[in-house]
This record gives C-alpha cells, sequence and structure tokens, in this order.
C-alpha cells in the first residue's frame, strides 16, 4: 500500500515538474507573440497558431496571453479545411493513401476528417500502393470551410494502347478531302452538262459540211464543247482519287482505348 502511494506521488511530481518545465517564460511568451504575428502576416496561419498557443499561456502576463488567445480563435475561423475523399477505378474507397504537400509529409492515411491547411496555391501529391500517383494543384481560400475533393485512381497496371497514328487528325482530313471530291463530282457533272448543251448547239447551227447555216458560232460551240467535256473528264478523275483517299484515311483511322486488368474502360487520376 505504502508502495503504490509512493509511485502515485513520485507520478504527480514528476506531472508537475514537467507542466512547470513546458510553461513558457515572459520573453518567450513575447517571442512567440513576435514571430506570430510575423507568420500570419505571411498568411502562414499554421506556424502562426502555434505561435499564438504559446503565448496564449497562463504562464504568459495576462495581457499578451488574452490576446494571442484571441488570435488563435481568429486563425480557427480563417484557417482553411480540406476533406479527401480516394476511390479506385470501380468506385471502391481506399484508406491507405500517403498525402504530400508541397513535398512536405501531410497525411500517412485517409479517415474521412477535415484537414487544416494554410491559405494559399499547394501541389499535393497522393499515392497509394498498386496505384498510379497523382498530382494536383490546389488554391485553398481563407475561410473556405470543409471543401470536399475526391481523387480516382487507376491501376499502375491500365494502359493507353493506340493502334496507331493520331485517329482524330486523320479522320478530320479524310472527311476534307471527301468534301472536295463532292465538291468536284458537281463541278464536273456541271461542266459535262456544259459540253452537251455546247455540243447539241454546234450540232444545230451546223449539221453537215453542206448544210452549215452559221459555221463560225458552230465551230465556237464546238470547241467549247471539247473544252468543257475535257474539264468534265479531269474534274471527274480528281473527284474519284480525293474520295477514295478521303475514305481510306477515315475507315483506317486508328482508335485510342485505355484497358485495365478487367478490360474496363476506365477513368482516373481527376477530382
Amino acid at each position: 500500500m505504502r508502495s503504490a502511494r509512493a509511485l502515485l506521488i513520485v507520478a504527480v511530481t514528476l506531472s508537475a515538474a514537467s507542466t512547470a518545465r513546458a510553461a513558457p517564460t515572459v520573453q518567450q511568451c513575447i517571442d512567440a507573440n513576435e514571430s506570430a504575428l510575423k507568420q500570419s502576416e505571411g498568411h502562414k496561419l499554421g506556424p502562426a497558431r502555434a505561435d499564438f498557443l504559446t503565448c496564449a499561456s497562463k504562464s504568459c502576463p495576462g495581457e499578451i496571453s488574452a490576446e494571442c488567445s484571441r488570435k488563435v480563435e481568429e486563425i480557427d475561423a480563417a484557417m482553411p479545411t480540406l476533406v479527401i475523399e480516394a476511390k479506385d477505378s470501380k468506385g471502391n474507397d481506399l484508406v491507405d493513401v500517403q498525402i504530400t504537400i508541397d513535398n512536405a509529409a501531410l497525411a500517412p492515411r485517409l479517415d474521412g476528417t477535415a484537414i487544416a491547411i494554410d491559405p494559399g496555391p499547394h501541389e499535393f501529391k497522393f499515392t497509394t500502393q498498386g496505384m498510379r500517383d497523382i498530382t494536383r494543384t490546389l488554391v485553398l481560400h481563407e475561410g473556405e470551410k470543409a471543401r470536399h475533393e475526391r481523387i480516382i485512381f487507376t491501376s499502375a497496371t491500365d494502359s493507353v494502347t493506340p493502334t496507331g497514328g493520331n485517329g482524330t487528325s486523320r479522320r478530320v482530313i479524310g472527311i476534307v478531302l471527301a468534301v472536295v471530291g463532292l465538291v468536284g463530282v458537281g463541278v464536273g457533272t456541271g461542266l459535262g452538262l456544259s459540253a452537251w448543251s455546247s455540243k447539241n448547239s454546234s450540232e444545230s447551227e451546223c449539221a453537215s459540211p453542206t448544210n452549215c447555216n452559221n459555221a463560225k458560232a458552230a465551230n465556237v460551240d464546238h470547241d467549247a464543247a471539247v473544252l468543257t467535256a475535257a474539264g468534265a473528264t479531269t474534274s471527274f478523275i480528281t473527284a474519284g482519287v480525293l474520295l477514295a483517299v478521303g475514305g481510306t484515311l477515315f475507315f483506317t483511322a486508328p482508335s485510342v482505348t485505355v484497358t485495365n486488368k478487367s478490360g474496363a474502360l476506365s477513368f482516373g487520376g481527376t477530382f
């Protein structure tokens, strides 16, 4: 009984001594207050809060302690908080996710609680075993509370498998060539009709060498018919080539697929 009582007395004494040693001196209170003010001016609210907690100690002068306590409350109201939700490509929750912020460790895992972070832009990196790392830049604002961000991991075995080339560009080029080819068909058709009309006019004006009412006009219409017929032929040939090339480019353009072990399409790496 005496032994247990002695141990209790020693424990209380050690605890009191530890508390006494932890209490800041007046000079430490002043220094912590000055440091906290500088940190808060630079919007480094986390370090500022730690310093204000020091100078809010009861061992500090009353005026300093009261002011520092008030500042702690102000920082708690202004400090942004972030809630991270992580899922895999199948929608399952992930817990063992390590988070770094600006290359410094932030959290070893997710527990669903809000994390207090200094305002401003920060680079976050999220890692978990067997998944691709995700890096994101977020801008947190003073007073922003419980901001919710969702990240979706994809398996490290997921791969993007192109079947060759830029499919979108090739399809666009194929469509353009096909359209130009169709225009060529229209032009050829128009020239062909014009040649037919000129030929008919020439024959009506000069049916034979002995029956030629207007030889000069007949010759003009004949020449026009020959030229437009040649133009129509050229237009049809060119249009045919363009349609063939355009169709080939369009229908043979490669596609890009994203597959994983289950063969399902997956989207990941975004909030």
